[in-house]
């Protein structure tokens, strides 16, 4: 079915799949959808997973709703999900958002698929200095790399997105805990609920570079900061 929906495409008067092959264009050529039907994946190495999306925090919730029903897409239809260009200071007409904003917004791009573009107006000194804070941290532009497609581990939210997602690599895992609201807000991580990992085991926020510990009641607090963000890394003991 597929196949047929897309025979009669073309491009210039040139059917697509000849149209956008590499031999034609002469080098290799990514494709990459708006939020468009599921059908054409044969045709795209990626779709943007919603519409537009800025740099506030209801931006990012958003997307963030988006990811949470069309995360299984990537990599089983098409190579990557698209979180759209991550913007970290200023949206047109808008003003500028919280550096906590930015972490967000730019978390939310990394835990989607791995796809960052910058979409500030990088004529304005302020966003350029907000991008360099923003896209500098090494451990999680390392953790894009590797395309993670990070799960929710709340579930029927409705219109609102969860607030923590996860994402497993062999035997390291990383959760992402968004804040959406204004308020400072205290969350519990326990170890019960985390599988493999322990008492002992490494645990450490990517963006401060905090360690925390399960210790022995069994889990830690951590506190996020108005509309703020958190990614952590369990790595389990080598002493096991």
């Amino acid at each position: 079915m597929q196949a047929d929906l897309l025979a009669g495409l073309e491009l210039g008067g040139v059917p697509l799949a000849t149209a956008i092959a590499p031999q034609r264009v002469g080098r290799p050529i990514f494709i990459d959808l708006s939020i468009a039907p599921l059908f054409p994946h044969g045709y795209a190495h990626a779709r943007r997973v919603s519409c537009d999306v800025f740099a506030n925090i209801g931006a990012t919730e958003y997307l963030l709703n988006s990811t949470a029903y069309g995360w299984w897409t990537q990599g089983r239809l098409y190579r990557f999900n698209d979180p759209d260009s991550a913007c970290v200071y200023q949206p047109l007409g808008e003003s500028p958002v919280t550096e906590a904003e930015s972490r967000s917004r730019f978390l939310a791009s990394v835990i989607t698929g791995g796809m960052i573009i910058a979409g500030d107006d990088f004529t304005k000194p302020e966003a350029q200095a907000r991008a360099i804070t923003i896209f500098s941290n090494r451990e999680i532009l390392a953790l894009a790399r590797q395309s993670p497609a990070f799960v929710p581990l709340d579930a029927n939210t409705g219109s609102k997105a969860p607030t923590r997602f996860s994402w497993t690599n062999g035997s390291d895992r990383y959760i992402a805990e968004f804040n959406f609201t204004k308020s400072r807000v205290n969350r519990r991580i326990l170890e019960t609920s985390l599988g493999q990992y322990r008492f002992g085991d490494s645990v450490r926020e990517l963006w401060t570079g905090k360690a925390y510990s399960f210790g022995d009641t069994g889990g830690f607090d951590m506190e996020l900061g108005p509309y703020d963000c958190a990614i952590l890394w369990f790595s389990p003991s080598k002493s096991r």
